[in-house]
């Protein structure tokens, strides 16, 4: 299927050939009819893209402090590969949509195959002949309403919220300052809860519009506070919707200036936002922001699980203010056909975008993308011959063929990247579950193929291993999969985030034998193996402390964080791996305790203290800390016994310490990635068995079981290995 990207780095639209979404339980495949570009958005956007580096950091500070953050942890270099790799993966464009049912996915019984649906979300409702919409991001189109008018929703459903925000009651005089796509929308839903409207732009024609379309009054910028007063008999707007898109605080102002005393502004639009404090004070204005198409928007419970606000306490949801608008399309109130200025077919779609940026000088408004809708839906995607391909080793006995599931920032940053330098390697295949980002890396590496469905990967006979680096929740079942089908698996960790999940594993492991690797990686650093091998026929137990200066989880990502098992299973597994590596033995108990912390905070959630205890008396203690500043390198090891002491500062510097003498290392960090996975082919080609008991794998996953089990409970949990 085609879709329409940006390229962050150069600003660059691009229509991709990628494979059909995957449909997951709880969404939905949607052929789309018509998509609307948002010009203020999208144009805001593609100027972003166009932008140098320093123009980027200038309007994203907060991505900017956040790299200089990671630039302090992990050194510039790794960052700046990070940032560049980033930034040159593509972005779907778009969020309003309309077009047909063709795949209903599990657990939806309200909606069928053939039904007409509006759709909404960034990086769901994209310009593309495709989409994947989870259920709350879409809704039934009524009989009678066209798909052209369907498209219209989500920005619909935005103006809408607006108005929401503002509490129009009958009769009320309120004032709609910029009558772009959103302005003119809440217009007609102002005039359809009855209330008095005066439009406000700088464009005269957008005037006429405005009144055509049910404004009462329309006034240019400069003229607009005599008009208000006029308009309201000297008392003012009751309210005012700023629906312009500026930096300029100039809308800020003027709301101020034409709102009667106790008044209510509601910003929509994108604008500057210098509130002139005397004037506001003065009048003691409310000031309200509405936040996009409204209560559900940025929830990821809400719009990617399917989980619901009870309308007894939320009334209007997003979903609910999409449905609302299409009702009133449907009964004659909003008539969006009215906005529209272009119609282009989707293989023309850079002419529509030469509209919005200026470099066809054309006026416009409302501007549709129309769709083949005979277009077949593909999961797989043959690439053919690219300039990556040209320069790619000839398969032969000696290279392995290898398939990746997922394609996320890890695994860009660094699994592509170091597999791509071990000579009898050869990426075959890529499989994610929008298809864009493996179309995209596919192509760089040479891939013969790529697709939205990892299937395609585990029955491929001609892969000999596969890497999974999918969300956390979806480990154990992919890799239970590709180990039934005969190939040896990379799993990134956590293997497992439930025992149920395990089990199933173990299960496999038994039938295919030691083909499974755990993404423990910290066991193959050399600063780990020198210290190590400096222990080497110890009779003695040793005590191991590791502090981990975790990055604090936002309570935005906290739902998502929790559904893929927490940092816990996710992280804390790595801790536990280390320490049984280095003792020699897998773990004999476990003993967790949590931050106290009433409020119950996302810091006490994820601050903990844990001690594993070993058969042969050693002991390891783990702090996880998420309450501190990130500036402090990340990790730092030490371990004490037989009179020594040995260091490792973050895997760049270590320290030995032993009768009374002093070895240190330095160099770049190395946390054994790159042994790891030559460790791994080197399996693989000589068809031998892992070189990691998968015992250990079994009982690093269980203990981070246990040290949930012991936060709760208070109590010392026993670790029974009995596989």
């Amino acid at each position: 299927m085609k879709l329409l990207t940006q390229n962050l780095k150069s600003g660059n639209l691009q229509i991709y050939e990628v494979p059909v979404p995957m449909v997951k339980p709880g969404g939905l495949l949607v052929r789309n009819y018509f998509s609307l570009i948002s010009a203020g958005t999208e144009r805001a956007l593609v100027d972003l893209g166009q932008k140098s580096l320093v123009g980027k950091a200038r309007e994203r500070p907060d991505l900017a402090k956040q790299v200089i953050h990671q630039i302090r942890r992990s050194g510039f270099i790794s960052t700046f590969k990070k940032v560049m790799e980033r930034m040159d993966t593509p972005m779907p464009l778009g969020y309003s949509s309309a077009g047909v049912i063709e795949v209903v996915g599990q657990g939806i019984e309200e909606l069928k195959v053939g039904e007409m649906v509006a759709c909404a979300g960034a990086n769901y409702a994209n310009h593309a002949e495709f989409v994947y919409i989870p259920y709350n991001l879409c809704v039934k189109i009524p009989d009678g309403v066209e798909p052209e008018c369907g498209a219209f929703t989500t920005v619909g459903a935005i103006a809408l919220q607006g108005v929401r925000r503002a509490e129009p009651q009958l009769g009320d005089n309120i004032a709609v300052i910029g009558l772009g796509l959103v302005g003119q929308i809440a217009i007609q839903l102002l005039k359809a809860n009855g209330c008095r409207v005066l439009g406000i732009d700088i464009d005269p024609e957008k005037l006429v519009l405005a009144k055509k379309l049910g404004a009462d009054e329309g006034a240019i910028n400069e003229n607009a506070p005599d008009a208000c007063m006029d308009f309201s008999s000297g008392m003012g707007m009751d309210s005012v919707i700023i629906t312009a898109a500026t930096s300029s605080s100039d809308p800020i102002k003027l709301a101020g200036v034409i709102s009667r005393d106790r008044g209510r502004i509601v910003t929509v639009g994108a604008v500057g936002m210098a509130v002139p404090r005397d004037l506001y004070y003065r009048k003691e204005l409310d000031l309200r922001l509405s936040r996009s198409y409204g209560p559900g928007r940025y929830d990821s419970l809400y719009e990617e699980k399917g989980i619901d606000y009870p309308i007894g306490y939320v009334r209007w949801t997003e979903q609910r203010n999409m449905g609302e608008f299409l009702r009133l399309v449907a009964n004659g109130s909003v008539n969006p056909k009215e906005l529209i200025t272009h119609v282009f077919d989707f293989n023309d779609v850079l002419k529509a975008y030469d509209i919005i940026m200026g470099k066809t000088k054309e006026k416009y408004l409302a501007i549709l993308l129309k769709y083949n809708t005979a277009s077949s839906k593909e999961n797989k995607i043959v690439l053919g011959d690219t300039e990556a391909k040209k320069f790619k080793r000839t398969p032969s006995k000696s290279v392995i063929n290898i398939g990746v599931i997922g394609a996320g920032n890890y695994a860009r940053s660094m699994i592509f990247p170091k597999l791509e330098k071990i000579k009898n390697v050869r990426i075959k295949a890529i499989a994610t579950s929008t298809g864009l980002t493996a179309a995209h890396i596919g192509k760089k590496l040479g891939c013969d193929y790529v697709s939205s469905d990892y299937h395609e990967l585990i029955n491929d006979t001609d892969l000999d291993a596969i890497f999974i680096v999918t969300n956390n929740s979806l480990h154990s079942k992919i890799a239970t999969e590709a180990l039934r089908s005969g190939k040896y698996v990379f799993v990134e960790k956590p293997l497992a985030i439930s025992m149920e999940q395990l089990e199933e594993v173990i299960k496999a492991w038994k039938d295919a034998g030691d083909k499974i690797m755990v993404g423990f990686n910290r066991r193959f650093a050399p600063i780990t193996n020198a210290i190590k091998r400096h222990f080497d026929g110890r009779t003695y137990p040793i005590s191991l402390n590791y502090r981990i200066n975790a990055f604090p989880i936002s309570k935005e990502n906290q739902p998502k964080v929790a559904a893929e098992g927490g940092m816990i299973i996710g992280e804390v597994c790595h801790f536990v791996d280390f320490f049984q590596y280095m003792v020699g033995t897998l773990p004999e108990s476990v003993y967790s305790q949590g931050l106290r912390d009433n409020a119950m905070s996302l810091e006490a959630l994820n601050t903990l203290s844990v001690i594993i205890s070993f058969p042969d008396g050693s002991i390891g203690s783990i702090n996880y800390l998420s309450n501190g500043d990130p500036r402090l390198p990340k990790e730092r090891v030490e371990i004490f016994g037989g009179g020594s002491v040995c260091l490792i500062d973050d895997f760049k510097h270590s320290e030995i310490i032993h009768n009374g003498k002093l070895r240190k290392f330095s160099g770049q960090q190395d946390k054994g990635h790159d042994s790891e996975f030559q460790a791994f082919v080197k399996a693989v080609c000589n068809n031998e068995p892992i070189p990691v008991d998968f015992r250990e794998y079994i009982a690093a996953t269980i203990c981070t079981f246990k040290i949930i089990e012991s936060q709760k409970s208070g109590n010392t949990e026993e670790m029974k290995i009995e596989y």
